[in-house]
């Protein structure tokens, strides 16, 4: 493993002690901020892998790391990457992880860093970013899986005590990046257009004290509320072009249709928005908060793209910070899972109707990441939970749901084969199963089925002699319900 740039900041690693040890002294208030913003010393409490077995997790190891941020490998799900931050106490450094065998053992990419977020490049899952934090790192960037890391940075100005925390991939546009800085003197939204080679700031340069919602009002803002330091970003996976970001201080929520060139303001005013993540509607999209004592818990949702919105806190705790949401749909039913913390406890909510706390253990959760049916967290370790519970075996003769279970081999030349479940119903009539391919510009290329199935399990071979290498999508359609998945086919 080779990443030159890290002789540079061994000095720099030490300022950064410093810097956090001056912020032990700060008031309580400005040190919950720090820790936010820069991953501050956090004290979490380590229950034993039993305990987490208890509740459906299972430890897939580095249980001595404080895990900030997971990547599953979108082409071969045995393949995790994990980062970790620092505990200056105990004298531990962060750095990033890999599995290639599903966590049965661990590789160190990188030592020394703290490690805040971690993408994968949606067509080419060798690349991978990750925002660390020194005082003179910003992003890195492999082109080999890990093997080699180098910076891409350029042009990122970092605020004091910050750092870049949050990075997001146009899904349509792979090369288009956007970033966002945050620290105790602010910190600037990012966008990169050439991969991570070269960054330019993207928040408008003139004050704006009275600035136009969605709602067709004005808000007061303070000063450049895009200066202010960016803690969420959200891109909208349809239209890439709209993005949002959740500023620090001023505490809002902003839009933009064109890319990050003109900004309006959200109808939303409910803490530091930072966590955005958008359902199959991408009109509907979740955004997390933390400091939001006036609103109750820091969840809250829209089904209009911003103009109106919801706080479902039915079951969550009175004071929650939420970090990271994810989301599931299957069968027409959306399952959202949340990462909340205060202080030193903590864990993961899920949402079907209400709240209920899944784990772990009432141990801080730093991050969650969702893969097909798995949902990865990081605590003291990495963990792992199959959020399709158990069925009988009447579920397995009539099963209830349909489901389509990701493609083996993946990556395929030329020929992969796609499982799928027909489900039940209750009049006794099969129902009608389309599954189909599309490539990524969302043109079909091939039917696979279009007829009724009697409910059970099927499996059918696609064969892509005639396709040419690249990222092609599967979907499956039964009834009201469409579930989509992604495949690599290589030549």
């Amino acid at each position: 493993m080779k990443y030159p740039f890290l002789n540079s900041i061994d000095q720099s690693l030490n300022n950064t002690q410093i810097n956090f040890q001056y912020a032990e002294v700060l008031t309580t208030k400005l040190r919950k901020l720090i820790w936010k913003i820069s991953f501050t010393l956090t004290i979490i409490t380590f229950f034993t892998a039993t305990n987490y077995s208890q509740q459906g997790w299972h430890l897939l190891g580095l249980e001595n790391e404080e895990i900030t941020a997971i990547e599953i490998d979108w082409s071969d799900q045995n393949i995790i990457y994990a980062g970790s931050m620092s505990d200056f106490s105990s004298g531990d450094l962060g750095g990033i992880f890999k599995s290639t065998n599903s966590g049965s053992s661990w590789d160190t990419l990188m030592r020394g860093v703290i490690v805040k977020d971690l993408d994968i490049h949606p067509i080419n899952s060798r690349i991978l970013y990750a925002t660390i934090l020194t005082d003179s790192a910003g992003i890195v960037k492999t082109t080999d899986a890990g093997e080699n890391w180098q910076k891409a940075d350029h042009g990122v100005q970092l605020p004091m005590f910050g750092s870049l925390g949050v990075l997001e991939i146009d899904p349509k546009h792979p090369d288009t990046l956007f970033a966002g800085a945050a620290g105790i003197s602010g910190g600037y939204p990012y966008k990169s257009i050439d991969g991570g080679e070269n960054w330019f700031r993207i928040d408008p340069d003139s004050m704006w004290i009275w600035m136009p919602t969605l709602c067709g009002d004005s808000i007061f803002v303070d000063g450049y509320p895009l200066q202010s330091g960016i803690v969420g970003i959200g891109i909208d996976p349809i239209n890439t072009n709209t993005i949002y970001v959740g500023s620090n201080y001023s505490g809002n929520l902003f839009k933009s249709t064109d890319g990050g060139v003109s900004w309006i303001a959200a109808c939303f005013q409910a803490g530091l928005p930072t966590a955005i993540e958008f359902s199959k509607n991408t009109s509907t999209f979740y955004v997390g908060t933390t400091w939001t004592d006036s609103f109750g818990p820091g969840i809250f949702k829209t089904t209009d793209s911003g103009l109106t919105w919801s706080n479902p806190k039915s079951g969550l705790p009175d004071s929650l910070d939420v970090d990271k949401i994810q989301i599931f749909n299957e069968d027409n039913q959306e399952l959202v899972f949340l990462t909340g913390n205060w202080r030193d406890s903590g864990g993961i909510w899920k949402y079907n109707n209400s709240w209920e706390f899944i784990g772990i253990d009432g141990s801080r959760v730093q991050t969650i990441s969702l893969s097909g049916s798995k949902l990865y967290a990081g605590s003291r370790g990495v963990y792992v939970m199959d959020i399709i519970t158990s069925v009988s075996e009447d579920d397995f003769l009539f099963p209830k749901n349909v489901y389509l279970y990701d493609n083996y081999p993946n990556p395929f030349n030329p020929t992969t084969k796609i499982k799928f479940t027909a489900p039940h119903v209750e009049t006794g009539h099969a129902p009608s199963l389309q599954l189909k391919v599309y490539d990524i510009l969302g043109n079909e290329v091939a039917t696979l089925i279009d007829e009724q199935k009697s409910p059970g399990t099927y499996e059918v071979e696609f064969n892509a002699t005639n396709l040419s290498s690249g990222v092609y999508f599967y979907s499956l359609q039964a009834r009201n319900v469409k579930i989509n998945k992604k495949m690599l086919l290589l030549k």
